[in-house]
């Protein structure tokens, strides 16, 4: 420790004289006096130290070395990492920080920290362009970081630049090339055995289909090496497979490309091993261009509508896009960007504000259009003298308001666990049961199951004109019993539910606990429910706070939660959420509609054979509309499915709906995906449908110092110009025109080629090609490997910069400067000095009360 003002410290035996006369004055002389002083002198030393200006001083490196690091394809993996190893021991036993600058035909931005092994710091920096080496250009970056010594990382071969044709030095900074000695250049050398001689993949691979990818992998060393092969398409892990090779064979490796992957991706082979000199890893990548999936757009006008359709739509050759009208309309971009567009039950408030303007010129310039009934389309949805209603085959009907019942299907499942004594629930609850049957009309049906630990049928489903009198009596010999399982009572009166055929379904739970046994397993069976058109209510009867799993099957159950204490109001509830509410003349209800084939024939699907439904949405035919569906009732036939052109689109109206409520048969029909794919295909855009799809190969290699594009088709262009924009590796564009050889067979030559990443998006007439991508490597430019590093170019570098190859830690340790950091005590010395005059005053104090 140091001190700013060291004479401050002769007051210290100073103060020792004063208190120690003070001391022998004194009349007392006991034990606790001696200690109360010696407490005072200490805390005036301590004072007068921290007067002094007290502080400490630490050492370290004010610089760090920069290891200036070259990736370029002539640098093995396994020569790279050796190199990297040796610069970090250096660093470490020199005591410096080691920052690490990348380059390749040119140099990273700055230099950073890394850890990374050298294949993982290549794979990071392909954007530096590893097919070329530049040291020119890498050490004038180098020289904006003043003040360091430089670690040089390379072979010393240049494919760019002239490094050494200056007089003057190269860098500000000295250079310390590190090169490995014969034995472990040897080594190194043998070390890399094992390589990827070839990966394969075809230049497209189909929508939603794998193609196969091959590896070719061969060991160059003289010894039988295990590896492990693993295959990356895009993100996705494709293939992980170990691997075991004799000296001088090789293999090949078949996968599967990711059949989701769309657009443009990498394909990269990683091979890794570990021998007696360490672990090695070798990659290889190419490009693979996944056709793009057409894309739908959905809108709909609820949760509970989109909770089927594009489930049923998803997989299939198109990309859903599915929007509810409540979450808003940022995300959906452009109707152009879609071949088809879906109306699903939604308003015509509910659609985004341009809509009137901007689909009609989407259909009518080819796009598709599909609009699907429910209490929210069509005449009943504000369609009416809108612009939309022109672009529909069918003629809409005005609502008129006419009141109208459908039979009902009610099913009662009532708890009868022990607790329902309390305050007589169980009564109350038979009561409103007993309501319940007394109100409904002899064309609905009841259905009542008791439950505990297991299900009591009370009453079947049944006709309420066959068994309203029976259906009392047996409610009220339900008896509270044993616990509360409520799932399998559910179970039974689900089963009771599809037994019948009513307009509409609806199940009332009644407990008056929490369910002991909560699981995924209730909304499974409640959304099964809601497939067959089956709403389901709930009522808790207690004093304890919400049950979440009981409103939570109300929610998507699509009835009510009701959470009540006093259990006389039970009679009411139920008969309150039975009601059934009046509808409107357009809006066709019924317990069952047969379905047949049109005038015009079935044209937009496949299949021939359809379920019942139990409504849709009245609507007329347009004529000149191709009629293909139509509902049979009351010997009357209403159109169910109609389609017609709009200028060069299609549009299609089908008058039922997609939510299960009246399609529930349809639900869980077979042939439901076959049926709605056939209908969004049937509407995409014919443009599409007859524009030709050519097969091409698209190849490319260097000739008398250009690049030579070679496309090959394996259709007839008929005379279409063939025009290429291909992106360079130094991310320029440049547009070629491809003459024709012979017959499918076209041509260009690009002067000044380079190695790296081509990427090419070729238009054959105005139908572009998926856009493919290749590499060319460095050694078609001078990019080689060598089996020795270029000493000439390297000692040369080091002595015209005043560094030396292969330098010591103690040589490294030398150049740099080394940084002090001093640290104010002053503050430590006071608190200490203030801790000592309190237990000092503490001690006199106690003296004192005894």
């Amino acid at each position: 420790m140091n001190l700013c003002n060291p004479l401050v410290l002769l007051l210290v035996p100073a103060c020792g004289v004063l208190i120690l006369w003070s001391l022998f004055r004194s009349s007392t002389k006991s034990l606790v006096s001696w200690i109360t002083a010696l407490l005072r002198l200490s805390a005036l030393c301590a004072l007068s130290v921290s007067m002094s200006g007290p502080f400490t001083t630490t050492s370290h490196p004010a610089d760090s070395l920069v290891a200036v690091v070259d990736l370029s394809s002539s640098v093995s993996d396994s020569l790279g990492d050796a190199l990297l190893a040796r610069a970090r021991n250096l660093a470490a036993t020199a005591n410096i920080p080691l920052t690490i600058l990348p380059f390749a035909r040119t140099a990273a931005p700055s230099a950073a920290t890394s850890t990374s092994s050298f294949s993982s710091l290549r794979q990071s920096w392909k954007r530096l362009d590893t097919e070329g080496t530049n040291l020119e250009k890498v050490l004038f970056t180098a020289n904006n970081i003043s003040g360091r010594s430089l670690l040089l990382l390379s072979d010393g071969y240049e494919t760019e630049g002239s490094v050494t044709s200056s007089t003057s030095p190269p860098s500000d900074a000295p250079i310390y090339p590190l090169v490995l000695d014969q034995d472990s250049q040897d080594g190194v050398l043998q070390s890399s055995g094992l390589e990827i001689s070839q990966l394969y993949a075809p230049l497209v691979a189909p929508a939603q289909k794998s193609v196969d990818i091959r590896t070719t992998v061969k060991n160059n060393s003289p010894g039988t090496q295990p590896a492990l092969l693993q295959l990356k398409h895009g993100d996705k892990l494709v293939l992980t497979k170990d691997i075991e090779l004799g000296p001088n064979k090789e293999t090949v490796v078949l996968a599967a490309s990711d059949p989701s992957a769309e657009g443009l991706n990498e394909i990269t082979a990683i091979l890794s091993w570990d021998d007696k000199s360490g672990l090695h890893q070798v990659s290889r990548t190419i490009w693979l261009a996944g056709e793009k999936r057409e894309k739908v757009l959905i809108l709909s006008g609820s949760g509970d509508d989109a909770r089927l359709l594009p489930t049923i739509l998803k997989g299939q050759a198109y990309q859903v896009q599915s929007v509810l009208a409540e979450s808003g309309y940022s995300a959906i971009g452009k109707l152009t960007d879609y071949r088809v567009v879906i109306f699903n039950n939604i308003a015509h408030s509910q659609l985004p504000a341009d809509i009137d303007r901007s689909l009609p010129d989407f259909i009518r310039s080819g796009g598709g259009f599909v609009m699907i009934g429910g209490n929210r389309s069509f005449g009943l949805g504000g369609y009416i003298d809108t612009p939309i209603e022109d672009l529909l085959p069918v003629k809409l009907v005005p609502p008129r308001t006419e009141k109208k019942r459908l039979n009902v299907a009610v099913q009662l499942v009532i708890d009868k666990s022990r607790s329902m004594a309390t305050d007589n629930r169980l009564e109350f609850a038979k009561e409103a049961a007993a309501q319940v049957v007394r109100n409904l009309r002899d064309e609905d049906y009841i259905g009542i199951i008791g439950f505990d630990e297991t299900p009591f049928i009370a009453q079947p489903m049944a006709l309420l004109s066959e068994v309203r009198a029976q259906a009392v009596d047996r409610v009220n010999r339900l008896f509270p019993n044993r616990g509360t399982k409520l799932f399998s009572g559910m179970q039974d009166g689900l089963r009771g539910l599809t037994r019948v055929n009513a307009g509409r379904k609806h199940m009332i739970i009644l407990t008056d606990g929490k369910i002991p046994d909560p699981s995924d397993y209730y909304y499974q069976l409640v959304r099964q429910m809601r497939t067959l058109g089956i709403t389901v209510s709930t009522i808790m009867i207690s004093t304890e706070a919400d049950d979440e799993l009981l409103s939570q099957i109300a929610a998507q159950g699509g009835g009510r939660f009701y959470h009540e204490v006093d259990p006389r109001t039970l009679p009411n509830i139920f008969l309150s959420d039975v009601r059934v509410n009046t509808g409107e003349r357009t809006l066709k209800e019924a317990s069952v509609f047969a379905v047949r084939p049109g005038l015009s024939g079935i044209t937009s699907t496949h299949v021939t054979d359809f379920p019942t439904l139990r409504g849709y949405v009245e609507c007329l035919r347009k004529e000149q509309a191709q009629l293909e569906l139509v509902t049979l009732a009351e010997d009357k036939a209403s159109p169910l499915l109609a389609s017609w052109q709009v200028g060069k689109g299609r549009t299609l109206a089908f008058t039922s709906d997609a939510n299960g409520r009246w399609s529930s048969e349809w639900m869980r029909w077979s042939d439901v995906t076959e049926f709605w794919s056939d209908i969004v295909d049937s509407v995409k855009p014919k443009v599409a449908s007859v524009q030709k799809r050519f097969t091409f190969d698209l190849r490319s290699w260097v000739d008398r110092g250009e690049l030579v594009l070679d496309l090959s088709l394996f259709e007839d262009p008929e005379g279409a110009s063939i025009k290429t924009t291909l992106m360079l590796p130094n991310g320029t564009k440049k547009i070629v025109d491809l003459t024709l050889q012979s017959p499918g067979h076209y041509q260009a030559r690009v002067a000044s080629p380079m190695a790296g990443k081509y990427a090419a998006e070729t238009l054959v007439g105005d139908t572009p090609l998926p856009e493919v991508a290749w590499s060319l490597g460095g050694e078609l430019f001078g990019e080689q490997a060598h089996p020795r590093p270029n000493f000439q170019i390297l000692e040369q570098l080091a002595a015209k910069s005043g560094g030396k190859i292969n330098p010591s830690a103690d040589e490294l340790r030398s150049l740099v400067k080394a940084a002090v950091e001093k640290t104010d005590r002053s503050l430590t010395f006071l608190l200490l000095a203030l801790l000592l005059f309190t237990i000092e005053i503490l001690a006199r104090e106690f003296l004192r009360l005894r």
